[in-house]
């Protein structure tokens, strides 16, 4: 994630799911009764929500109108502790994001 010059690289340990939106991410929310459809209505705001995860489920399954994903593409419930690690790393433009990403956490 960068402004053009300077940024922040994440780095997962070994590995994590992740997305950024310029918009708050409850954009994304389902509001029974609202005629919004999804990203397709959501404006571009001054902000920029940047979500680092573990891992993410389905959000879907084989139809869009309430089928639950597949179990290989969700995460056990209450019965699982889950524990994930990751950095964040500063780079400037000029700087070897892959090199940077490969270099060992102190």
């Amino acid at each position: 994630l960068d402004n053009g010059t300077i940024g922040l690289l994440a780095i997962g340990q070994p590995t994590f799911d992740g997305s950024v939106h310029q918009y708050p991410y409850s954009d994304l929310d389902y509001v029974p009764a609202d005629r919004h459809h999804g990203k397709l209505d959501i404006q571009q705001k001054n902000q920029v929500d940047w979500l680092i995860d573990y891992r993410q489920t389905g959000v879907g399954g084989d139809n869009s109108w309430g089928a639950r994903p597949h179990l290989k593409y969700t995460l056990a419930g209450n019965s699982i502790s889950y524990e994930y690690h990751f950095y964040l790393r500063p780079f400037v433009k000029d700087d070897d994001l892959m090199t940077l990403s490969k270099l060992k956490i102190k």
